[in-house]
């Protein structure tokens, strides 16, 4: 799901985490650049990263850049511009759930290891 503008998603967050949250542990921590929006619930411990410094979030910044680069060579291959970047966007997104992933040691893809099937790769 893609949103109109660059307000935060809070709803869909606080919806996202209920469901696909462990059931073994009672509090979810979130890491976030200064928006405590989420925090209104105990089921969330907010922890806050320094306001322009994305290193301290890097865990969330990798894929960012990785998806960056995924959609850039996307829209270049296939001659499009960047009114297309939200569409390359979701693509760069259903290939990388398909990709066998290292913390699987290479043996399933995301996709597999969430749902427990094999992923339909023909629409690739």
């Amino acid at each position: 799901m893609l949103s109109k503008n660059k307000d935060p998603p809070v709803d869909f967050v606080r919806d996202f985490l209920a469901t696909h949250k462990d059931r073994n542990c009672p509090v979810i921590r979130v890491r976030t650049d200064q928006g405590g929006e989420l925090c209104a619930s105990n089921e969330f411990i907010l922890e806050p990263t320094g306001a322009g410094d994305p290193a301290q979030n890097g865990k969330a910044e990798s894929p960012n850049k990785i998806f960056g680069k995924m959609m850039r060579g996307m829209l270049y291959n296939a001659g499009l511009g960047s009114e297309f970047w939200s569409y390359a966007l979701l693509h760069a997104v259903y290939v990388k759930n398909r990709l066998p992933h290292s913390a699987l040691h290479m043996q399933r893809s995301s996709y597999e290891a969430y749902t427990g099937g094999k992923p339909n790769l023909s629409l690739l």
